[in-house]
C-alpha cells in the first residue's frame, strides 16, 4: 500500500493486531459458529461428520468445511478468517467512500467503523453477519467500478452466506434499472448483473429440490424460525437508534449528510449508499427480532453519510471546528468503554460446556442426540439429532419420544430447550421427555446450575 494510503493502513492494522491479542484469550464458541462448523464439516464429509440444519444458507459452512478438511483447527482459523473479513470490510468501505465521496469522507467512515463496538466485537465470533457483509460490499464496490456481472457474482454469494442479504442486491438492481432507463445498454448490463446473482443461486435451488423435493423450503424453515424463536430478542421498534446512539453518537450526524445528500439531487452511486443505509434499517426496523449484529452490512454506509455530514457540517461552521475534534474524542472514549465491556464479558465466559465437548470428541459413542451444537464443535463425529430444531415445543417433544430407541447417547442442558412463554403445552411435554430419557437411560453425568440442569444419558 503507497504512502498517501498509510493512514488506513495504520487504522486497519491496529484494529487486526487489537482483535487477535484479545482472540488468544477466547474459550468459548457461540451457537450459531458451531452450526456453521458442523454444517461445514457434514457438506465436506458427505454426511459421515458434524450436524445439519436445513433452514441455513451453505456459503459460511463450505468456507468453514474447507479448512476442517485441511485439517486445521476449524474454530481457531474461522476467527481468524473472519477477522481478515473485517478488515477487509474496512478496506473495501475506504475504497468505496473515497470513489463516490473524497478520502476525507472515507478515513473518518473506516475510523468510526473499526471503533464502533458491536463491529469490533462480531469481528471474531465466526458468524455469518461479518462474511456476508464483506461480500456485500465487495459486489457494491464491483458494481461502481462497473464489473457488473462479478458484482452480480458477490451478491449472489452474499446471499448464499445470510439471506437477508437479498435486501441489498434488490436495491440495487431497483436503483440500477432507475438510474439507467435511458441508457442502451441498460438491458445488457442489468441481465450481467442478474445472471451474475444466479450463479451461485440457481445451483443451490437445485440441490434443494434434489435433497427436500421444495427448493424453497430453507426460505419457510427460515419463516416458520423467525415466527416462533428467538422471543427473548424481542426489541421495541427504538431498539436500533438508542443503540446506534449509544454506540457513537455522532451516528445523528448522518441527518446532516442525508440533508447535504438531497440538498443537490444525488447521483446514482450516492444514491446506492443511502439507500442501502436506510432500507435494511427500516426493514430491520419492522422485524420483532433484534440485535445490533443485524446492522453490520449496513454500518458502513451509515458511516459514510455520517461522514459526509460532519465535514460537511463543520466546513460550513468553522468557528466550530475544534468542537469536532473534541466529539471524536469523545467518541473514543466511549467506544473504548463500551469495548473494553463487552471483551471483559466475552473472555471472562468459563466454558460451561467443556465436559460435553470433551465427551464428544474422546469416547466411543455414536447415535448421539444434542441440544446445543457447541457440545460438538471440536468433534468429528456425526450428530444424529438436534433436540432443539427447529424449534422446542410439545410436537418436537413428542416426535422425539417416540423416536428415543434410534439414540445411544444423548447430551442435554435444559436450558436450551426452552418453551415459549406461549406455548402452555410445552412445560409438560418438556418434563415428559427427560422424564423417558431418565427411565430409558444411563446418566453418566448430571450438573445443576442457577435454574438450569446438565446431563449426559447413555444406552443401559
Amino acid at each position: 500500500m503507497s504512502s498517501k494510503h498509510n493512514t488506513i493502513a495504520i487504522i486497519i492494522g491496529l484494529f487486526i493486531f487489537a482483535n487477535l491479542i484479545l482472540l488468544n484469550f477466547y474459550t468459548d464458541v457461540w451457537w450459531d459458529a458451531a452450526v456453521y462448523a458442523g454444517m461445514g464439516k457434514y457438506i465436506l464429509s458427505m454426511g459421515n461428520a458434524g450436524l445439519w440444519e436445513s433452514s441455513r444458507p451453505l456459503a459460511w459452512p463450505i468456507i468453514l468445511g474447507f479448512i476442517w478438511k485441511l485439517k486445521l483447527d476449524v474454530v481457531f482459523f474461522g476467527k481468524i478468517l473472519s477477522l481478515l473479513s473485517s478488515a477487509g470490510i474496512l478496506l473495501l468501505a475506504y475504497l468505496i467512500a473515497k470513489e463516490i465521496f473524497d478520502k476525507r469522507v472515507a478515513l473518518l467512515s473506516v475510523f468510526f467503523l473499526a471503533l464502533t463496538p458491536t463491529f469490533f466485537f462480531f469481528s471474531k465470533i465466526m458468524l455469518s453477519d461479518i462474511i456476508s457483509a464483506f461480500f456485500v460490499l465487495f459486489a457494491v464496490y464491483l458494481l461502481i467500478i462497473k464489473k457488473n456481472l462479478f458484482s452480480g457474482l458477490f451478491f449472489g454469494i452474499a446471499f448464499m452466506t445470510r439471506f437477508l442479504q437479498l435486501i441489498p442486491f434488490a436495491i440495487i438492481i431497483i436503483l440500477f434499472l432507475i438510474y439507467n432507463k435511458n441508457d442502451k445498454k441498460l438491458m445488457k448490463n442489468s441481465f450481467s448483473i442478474i445472471a451474475g446473482f444466479f450463479i451461485p443461486v440457481v445451483p443451490y435451488l437445485f440441490l434443494n429440490y434434489f435433497i427436500y423435493g421444495n427448493p424453497l423450503l430453507p426460505f419457510f424453515e427460515q419463516v416458520f424460525l423467525t415466527q416462533n424463536t428467538g422471543w427473548m430478542w424481542l426489541e421495541p421498534w427504538w431498539f436500533y437508534f438508542s443503540g446506534l446512539f449509544r454506540e457513537n453518537f455522532l451516528c445523528i450526524f448522518a441527518f446532516f449528510g442525508i440533508y447535504y445528500l438531497f440538498k443537490n439531487k444525488p447521483n446514482y452511486e450516492k444514491s446506492i449508499i443511502f439507500f442501502l443505509f436506510s432500507i435494511p434499517l427500516l426493514v430491520f426496523i419492522l422485524i420483532p427480532h433484534k440485535e445490533m449484529r443485524f446492522l453490520i452490512a449496513l454500518l458502513p454506509f451509515m458511516y459514510m453519510i455520517a461522514s459526509y455530514g460532519i465535514i460537511r457540517f463543520f466546513e460550513s461552521n468553522k468557528k466550530l471546528k475544534a468542537l469536532s475534534y473534541l466529539l471524536i474524542i469523545l467518541f473514543v472514549v466511549n467506544s473504548f468503554a463500551i469495548i473494553y465491556s463487552n471483551e471483559k464479558e466475552e473472555i471472562g465466559k468459563n466454558g460451561d460446556f467443556l465436559v460435553f465437548q470433551d465427551y464428544i470428541k474422546n469416547e466411543n459413542v455414536d447415535n448421539i442426540w444434542i441440544s446445543n451444537p457447541v457440545y460438538a464443535v471440536y468433534s468429528d463425529k456425526k450428530i444424529d439429532a438436534l433436540i432443539y430444531y427447529p424449534t422446542f415445543n410439545r410436537e418436537r417433544a413428542n416426535f422425539l419420544n417416540s423416536n428415543l430407541l434410534n439414540a445411544n447417547t444423548i447430551l442435554l442442558d435444559t436450558c436450551d430447550i426452552p418453551c415459549h412463554p406461549g406455548d402452555l403445552e410445552c412445560p409438560a411435554g418438556k418434563e415428559k421427555f427427560i422424564n423417558n430419557i431418565k427411565n430409558q437411560f444411563k446418566t453418566d453425568y448430571s450438573r445443576k446450575y442457577a435454574n438450569c440442569e446438565q446431563f449426559i444419558f447413555t444406552r443401559s
